[in-house]
C-alpha cells in the first residue's frame, strides 16, 4: 500500500442492517401500524355506550321523560330508603301502587344496570330483594337511581354516590 492509501478514511460500506439509524427509522412507521390495528380491534371489541345512534329519536324522548318528572310533582311522589341489607333494599313509598319499577343504571356500563319491581308490603313500605343491589348500594360507585309507577305516568331520578344508607327522592 502506497503512503496515500494509508492516510485515506477507511470507506468500505457496511450492510444497511447492521446501521443503528436505519432501524430507529423503520421502528417509527411500524409501530404507527401497530398501534392503529390495536386501537381498531379496542373499538370493535369494546363500544362506547355514551353515544346514540339516533339523535332524533333521543330527543323526542326529552320531553317525555320531563313529563314524567313533572307529574310525579303533581301527585306527590316520595320515596326514602329505609335501610340496606344483604338481600336487597326497604323503601318508604308516599305515592304508589301494589308494584313499583326499580332501575339502577350505571353511569357509563350499561352492562351493570340493574332493573327489578318494588313490593308492596302494606304501610307505604317496599322491598326490593336483590343481593346485588345491595351489594352495589354498598360498595363505592357513581350510579342512577329511578323509580316509575307501573304505568310509566311518573318517574323519580336522581344520582348518587354510593356507598349509602339513607335516600330522599321527590316529584
Amino acid at each position: 500500500m502506497s503512503e496515500i492509501q494509508k492516510d485515506l478514511p477507511n470507506t468500505e460500506a457496511s450492510p444497511w442492517y447492521s446501521v443503528a439509524w436505519v432501524w430507529l427509522l423503520l421502528c417509527i412507521p411500524f409501530s404507527a401500524v401497530v398501534f392503529g390495528i390495536v386501537m381498531i380491534v379496542s373499538a370493535n371489541y369494546q363500544p362506547d355506550d355514551l353515544v346514540v345512534d339516533d339523535y332524533y329519536k333521543e330527543g323526542m324522548g326529552i320531553n317525555r321523560r320531563l313529563q314524567l318528572d313533572e307529574n310525579a310533582a303533581i301527585v306527590g311522589a316520595r320515596v326514602s330508603l329505609r335501610g340496606v341489607t344483604d338481600e336487597g333494599a326497604v323503601f318508604h313509598v308516599t305515592q304508589g301502587s301494589e308494584l313499583l319499577n326499580l332501575t339502577l343504571f350505571h353511569v357509563s356500563d350499561r352492562s351493570r344496570d340493574i332493573k327489578g319491581l318494588l313490593d308492596a308490603r302494606g304501610g307505604g313500605i317496599y322491598t326490593f330483594q336483590s343481593p346485588e343491589f345491595a351489594r352495589k348500594l354498598k360498595s363505592p360507585g357513581i350510579w342512577y337511581i329511578e323509580i316509575r309507577d307501573p304505568k310509566n305516568q311518573w318517574r323519580l331520578r336522581q344520582r348518587i354516590n354510593t356507598p349509602v344508607n339513607q335516600l330522599e327522592l321527590s316529584g
